[in-house]
């Protein structure tokens, strides 16, 4: 997606903003999104920052074709970008999060973990879901994602498709997000976060956040006991999305595009709009922005491209004739 995107100057521009705030750490975001290497994203702060990192330039494109947003709601990792998206944290802020967080993931004892999707009503999750397993993700009323230690997961889904069951496995890193597993890099992550971002505004009414995690009213200043929580608490998605106005559009930028298979909670009426998909081409990203266009929004399609300067050079082609 970032191999496409990076043509526009304006993607280009926010991916070197994340390059120069990460750089005394010894890290290039460039360096890891161009990266070949089959097991680049096995390491969580590789994973992290390339999902984050990805997820600023396409709010910067967003921004910059004059789409911005009504309502803003993360899902699991995407909630760090939330704070960005809300006005909150810069870009800069935003990906020193990411690192800090996966920092303090990599450093703490934390089982080797696996994380799946399973398409199956709750009760029936309730009864079969193996003890050491939470479920980690409540994406609709038949869509739920687990977590927990490798061997258990497997078996479970080993289980599951003998039943022909719908499941799928997520890239997390080795990492069971949003599980018990988790409550030992809390007060590491806290720590680390609070050296970025000592005494901030929470968020503002547009951030509809999605956690289990109950915050107070004396925590909302607090990013990092929020962020610190969010990760071994529960993602309570199907309640939020119950927000969205039946009329409204949803743009996603996540690569999991969970949204379409949310057919039992997302209104029908609404519009759901993916900007990642299986062909992350510059031509698919613009056809999506095609969609938001025929839905009666107004991108400013020409910001996307430098501002061309007149007069044109000599031997610039002609476009009238391909005008019909």
């Amino acid at each position: 997606m970032c191999r496409s995107l990076i043509k526009f100057p304006v993607f280009s521009m926010a991916i070197k903003k994340c390059d120069n705030a990460l750089k005394s750490y010894g890290i290039l975001l460039t360096d890891i999104l161009t990266n070949t290497e089959e097991n680049i994203f096995n390491n969580i702060i590789n994973l992290l920052l390339s999902f984050i990192g990805t997820q600023i330039g396409i709010v910067d494109l967003l921004t910059s074709i004059s789409i911005f947003p009504d309502f803003i709601i993360g899902h699991s990792i995407g909630e760090l970008v939330c704070g960005y998206a809300d006005g909150n944290l810069t870009a800069e802020e935003t990906i020193q999060l990411a690192y800090f967080i996966g920092l303090a993931l990599y450093e703490s004892k934390i089982i080797n973990g696996t994380m799946a999707e399973v398409n199956l009503d709750f009760e029936t999750m309730k009864t079969i879901c193996p003890s050491d397993i939470d479920i980690a993700c409540y994406n609709s009323t038949s869509n739920y994602i687990i977590s927990g230690p490798t061997d258990s997961v497997k078996a479970f889904l080993f289980k599951l498709q003998g039943n022909n069951k719908t499941i799928k496995e997520i890239s997390c890193g080795n990492i069971p997000f949003h599980s018990r597993y988790m409550i030992p890099a809390a007060s590491k992550c806290e720590k680390y976060i609070n050296q970025i971002l000592p005494h901030r505004t929470f968020c503002s009414s547009k951030w509809l956040t999605t956690s289990a995690y109950k915050y107070t009213d004396t925590l909302l200043s607090l990013y990092s006991k929020y962020y610190s929580s969010y990760l071994s608490s529960s993602v309570i998605l199907t309640n939020t999305i119950y927000s969205i106005p039946k009329n409204g559009v949803a743009i996603e930028i996540s690569s999991q595009n969970i949204l379409r298979h949310m057919n039992d909670s997302l209104h029908s009426t609404i519009t759901n709009v993916t900007l990642c998909n299986e062909n992350n081409s510059v031509e698919k990203f613009l056809e999506s922005i095609g969609k938001l266009y025929n839905v009666g929004l107004q991108p400013q399609i020409a910001n996307l491209y430098p501002k061309i300067q007149f007069p044109v050079s000599r031997g610039t082609p002609m476009i009238s004739h391909l005008i019909r």
